[in-house]
Protein backbone atom coordinates (compact mmCIF):
# COMPACT_ATOMS: atom_id res chain seq x y z
CA UNK A 1 0.00 0.00 0.00
CA UNK A 2 2.80 2.42 0.91
CA UNK A 3 4.62 1.53 -2.29
CA UNK A 4 1.48 2.37 -4.27
CA UNK A 5 1.22 5.78 -2.61
CA UNK A 6 4.86 6.52 -3.32
CA UNK A 7 4.52 5.46 -6.94
CA UNK A 8 1.51 7.77 -7.42
CA UNK A 9 3.44 10.64 -5.88
CA UNK A 10 6.47 10.03 -8.12
CA UNK A 11 4.23 9.79 -11.19
CA UNK A 12 2.52 13.06 -10.28
CA UNK A 13 5.85 14.87 -10.15
CA UNK A 14 7.19 12.94 -13.15
CA UNK A 15 10.10 11.53 -11.16
CA UNK A 16 11.56 8.32 -12.56
CA UNK A 17 12.89 6.42 -9.55
CA UNK A 18 12.55 2.68 -9.06
CA UNK A 19 10.98 1.80 -5.72
CA UNK A 20 12.61 -1.32 -4.25
CA UNK A 21 10.51 -4.40 -3.60
CA UNK A 22 9.83 -5.68 -0.09
CA UNK A 23 12.25 -8.54 -0.77
CA UNK A 24 15.02 -6.11 -1.76
CA UNK A 25 14.49 -4.10 1.42
CA UNK A 26 14.54 -7.22 3.56
CA UNK A 27 17.76 -8.36 1.90
CA UNK A 28 19.36 -4.99 2.64
CA UNK A 29 18.21 -5.01 6.25
CA UNK A 30 19.33 -8.60 6.66
CA UNK A 31 22.84 -7.70 5.57
CA UNK A 32 23.11 -4.81 8.03
CA UNK A 33 21.22 -5.82 11.16
CA UNK A 34 21.31 -9.60 11.45
CA UNK A 35 23.94 -12.24 12.16
CA UNK A 36 24.36 -15.93 11.47
CA UNK A 37 24.25 -16.66 15.19
CA UNK A 38 25.16 -15.17 18.56
CA UNK A 39 28.77 -16.31 18.24
CA UNK A 40 29.19 -14.29 15.04
CA UNK A 41 27.69 -11.23 16.74
CA UNK A 42 30.09 -11.45 19.69
CA UNK A 43 33.01 -12.04 17.32
CA UNK A 44 32.02 -8.94 15.38
CA UNK A 45 32.13 -6.88 18.57
CA UNK A 46 35.67 -8.16 19.17
CA UNK A 47 36.63 -7.38 15.57
CA UNK A 48 35.34 -3.84 16.03
CA UNK A 49 37.20 -3.47 19.32
CA UNK A 50 40.44 -4.66 17.74
CA UNK A 51 40.04 -2.17 14.91
CA UNK A 52 39.52 0.85 17.16
CA UNK A 53 41.05 0.27 20.60
CA UNK A 54 44.84 -0.07 21.07
CA UNK A 55 45.75 -3.14 23.12
CA UNK A 56 42.19 -4.41 22.97
CA UNK A 57 41.50 -7.23 25.44
CA UNK A 58 38.61 -9.50 24.35
CA UNK A 59 38.35 -11.10 27.79
CA UNK A 60 37.76 -7.81 29.61
CA UNK A 61 36.84 -5.05 27.13
CA UNK A 62 33.41 -4.34 25.62
CA UNK A 63 31.80 -6.75 28.05
CA UNK A 64 29.01 -4.23 28.60
CA UNK A 65 27.94 -4.40 24.94
CA UNK A 66 28.47 -8.16 24.73
CA UNK A 67 26.35 -8.73 27.84
CA UNK A 68 23.67 -6.44 26.50
CA UNK A 69 23.54 -8.34 23.20
CA UNK A 70 23.41 -11.72 24.95
CA UNK A 71 20.43 -10.66 27.02
CA UNK A 72 18.68 -9.05 24.05
CA UNK A 73 19.27 -12.29 22.13
CA UNK A 74 17.39 -14.16 24.86
CA UNK A 75 14.48 -11.75 24.70
CA UNK A 76 15.15 -9.44 27.65
CA UNK A 77 13.80 -5.92 27.19
CA UNK A 78 15.99 -2.93 27.97
CA UNK A 79 13.77 -2.16 30.96
CA UNK A 80 14.32 -5.68 32.30
CA UNK A 81 18.07 -5.46 31.72
CA UNK A 82 18.59 -2.34 33.83
CA UNK A 83 16.83 -4.10 36.73
CA UNK A 84 18.95 -7.27 36.67
CA UNK A 85 21.07 -8.02 39.72
CA UNK A 86 24.45 -9.72 39.80
CA UNK A 87 22.79 -12.34 41.99
CA UNK A 88 20.44 -13.20 39.11
CA UNK A 89 23.32 -15.09 37.48
CA UNK A 90 23.02 -18.71 38.62
CA UNK A 91 25.20 -21.79 38.26
CA UNK A 92 24.11 -25.17 39.62
CA UNK A 93 23.87 -28.84 38.65
CA UNK A 94 26.27 -28.28 35.77
CA UNK A 95 24.04 -25.64 34.15
CA UNK A 96 24.26 -21.88 33.66
CA UNK A 97 21.26 -19.58 34.02
CA UNK A 98 20.03 -16.05 34.48
CA UNK A 99 16.90 -15.30 36.47
CA UNK A 100 14.04 -13.52 34.74
CA UNK A 101 11.23 -12.81 37.21
CA UNK A 102 10.63 -16.28 38.65
CA UNK A 103 12.03 -18.18 35.66
CA UNK A 104 15.59 -19.41 35.09
CA UNK A 105 16.74 -18.87 31.50
CA UNK A 106 19.42 -21.42 30.48
CA UNK A 107 22.61 -19.99 28.99
CA UNK A 108 25.52 -21.48 27.11
CA UNK A 109 28.84 -21.72 28.92
CA UNK A 110 30.51 -18.95 26.89
CA UNK A 111 27.51 -16.64 27.30
CA UNK A 112 27.50 -17.17 31.05
CA UNK A 113 31.24 -16.49 31.24
CA UNK A 114 30.81 -13.14 29.46
CA UNK A 115 28.05 -12.10 31.85
CA UNK A 116 29.98 -13.35 34.88
CA UNK A 117 33.17 -11.56 33.82
CA UNK A 118 31.16 -8.38 33.28
CA UNK A 119 29.66 -8.67 36.77
CA UNK A 120 33.17 -8.87 38.28
CA UNK A 121 34.90 -6.10 36.34
CA UNK A 122 35.16 -2.57 37.68
CA UNK A 123 36.54 -0.91 34.55
CA UNK A 124 37.13 -1.37 30.82
CA UNK A 125 38.44 0.47 27.78
CA UNK A 126 35.65 2.56 26.31
CA UNK A 127 34.68 2.26 22.65
CA UNK A 128 35.94 3.68 20.34
CA UNK A 129 38.42 5.87 22.27
CA UNK A 130 40.08 3.22 24.44
CA UNK A 131 39.79 5.55 27.43
CA UNK A 132 39.37 3.70 30.73
CA UNK A 133 35.80 3.70 31.99
CA UNK A 134 35.07 2.88 35.66
CA UNK A 135 31.81 1.43 36.95
CA UNK A 136 30.12 2.22 40.23
CA UNK A 137 30.24 -0.61 42.79
CA UNK A 138 26.61 -1.75 43.16
CA UNK A 139 24.66 -5.02 43.26
CA UNK A 140 23.15 -4.41 39.80
CA UNK A 141 24.57 -6.22 36.79
CA UNK A 142 24.56 -3.08 34.62
CA UNK A 143 26.13 -0.39 36.77
CA UNK A 144 26.41 3.30 35.95
CA UNK A 145 29.71 4.82 34.90
CA UNK A 146 31.47 6.91 37.54
CA UNK A 147 31.69 10.61 36.71
CA UNK A 148 28.59 10.35 34.52
CA UNK A 149 25.15 11.89 34.77
CA UNK A 150 23.91 8.61 36.25
CA UNK A 151 26.63 8.25 38.88
CA UNK A 152 24.15 8.99 41.67
CA UNK A 153 22.12 5.89 40.73
CA UNK A 154 22.86 2.23 41.45
CA UNK A 155 21.80 0.96 38.03
CA UNK A 156 22.31 2.23 34.52
CA UNK A 157 19.41 3.63 32.48
CA UNK A 158 17.65 2.62 29.27
CA UNK A 159 18.94 5.84 27.72
CA UNK A 160 22.53 4.81 28.52
CA UNK A 161 21.94 1.46 26.82
CA UNK A 162 20.57 3.14 23.71
CA UNK A 163 23.46 5.60 23.67
CA UNK A 164 26.01 2.78 23.88
CA UNK A 165 24.47 0.91 20.95
CA UNK A 166 24.27 4.10 18.90
CA UNK A 167 27.94 4.86 19.60
CA UNK A 168 28.91 1.39 18.43
CA UNK A 169 26.80 1.64 15.28
CA UNK A 170 28.36 5.00 14.42
CA UNK A 171 31.91 3.66 14.76
CA UNK A 172 31.98 0.00 13.71
CA UNK A 173 34.29 -0.84 10.78
CA UNK A 174 31.90 -2.66 8.43
CA UNK A 175 28.67 -0.72 8.94
CA UNK A 176 26.92 -3.81 10.30
CA UNK A 177 24.68 -2.30 12.93
CA UNK A 178 23.34 -3.87 16.08
CA UNK A 179 19.56 -3.48 16.27
CA UNK A 180 18.51 -4.36 19.81
CA UNK A 181 14.90 -4.96 18.83
CA UNK A 182 16.05 -7.47 16.18
CA UNK A 183 18.15 -9.62 18.50
CA UNK A 184 15.38 -11.89 19.74
CA UNK A 185 14.03 -12.32 16.21
CA UNK A 186 17.56 -13.20 15.05
CA UNK A 187 17.73 -15.92 17.72
CA UNK A 188 14.37 -17.37 16.68
CA UNK A 189 15.56 -17.42 13.07
CA UNK A 190 18.49 -19.59 14.14
CA UNK A 191 16.13 -21.90 16.04
CA UNK A 192 13.93 -22.31 12.96
CA UNK A 193 17.00 -22.98 10.80
CA UNK A 194 18.17 -25.70 13.20
CA UNK A 195 14.70 -27.23 13.59
CA UNK A 196 14.82 -30.64 11.88
CA UNK A 197 11.15 -31.47 12.46
CA UNK A 198 9.40 -32.97 9.44
CA UNK A 199 6.96 -30.09 8.98
CA UNK A 200 6.72 -27.21 6.52
CA UNK A 201 8.47 -23.89 6.95
CA UNK A 202 5.19 -22.05 7.58
CA UNK A 203 4.43 -24.39 10.48
CA UNK A 204 7.94 -23.97 11.90
CA UNK A 205 7.71 -20.18 11.79
CA UNK A 206 4.31 -20.21 13.51
CA UNK A 207 5.55 -22.67 16.14
CA UNK A 208 8.72 -20.78 17.09
CA UNK A 209 7.20 -17.30 17.00
CA UNK A 210 3.75 -18.26 18.27
CA UNK A 211 2.36 -16.07 15.47
CA UNK A 212 -1.03 -15.95 13.80
CA UNK A 213 -1.52 -16.62 10.09
CA UNK A 214 -1.01 -13.04 8.86
CA UNK A 215 2.08 -12.37 10.93
CA UNK A 216 3.52 -15.76 10.01
CA UNK A 217 3.45 -14.81 6.32
CA UNK A 218 5.56 -11.72 6.94
CA UNK A 219 7.93 -13.50 9.34
CA UNK A 220 8.42 -16.28 6.82
CA UNK A 221 9.49 -13.72 4.19
CA UNK A 222 11.93 -12.14 6.65
CA UNK A 223 13.30 -15.53 7.63
CA UNK A 224 13.81 -16.56 3.99
CA UNK A 225 15.65 -13.28 3.33
CA UNK A 226 17.86 -13.86 6.39
CA UNK A 227 18.77 -17.36 5.20
CA UNK A 228 19.70 -16.08 1.74
CA UNK A 229 21.43 -12.83 2.77
CA UNK A 230 23.09 -13.80 6.05
CA UNK A 231 23.01 -17.39 7.19
CA UNK A 232 24.16 -19.17 4.04
CA UNK A 233 26.68 -16.66 2.73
Amino acid sequence: MVKSWLQNLLNYYDVNIAIPSREDILDTLGNKNYFKDLEELLSYIDLSGNSRIPNYRPASDMLYLKSLCILGWYGFSQEEIVSLLIADLKQFEGGYFIKRNDTLIPLGYNEYQVLKSFSLTDCCQGYPTGKLVYYKDTHYLFRPVLKSDNANKDSTTVLSIKTLIKKFNNNNPRNINISFVSLRKNRVFTEIYNDKADIGLTEKVAKHFGSDANLTINLKKEYTSWVKSVKEI
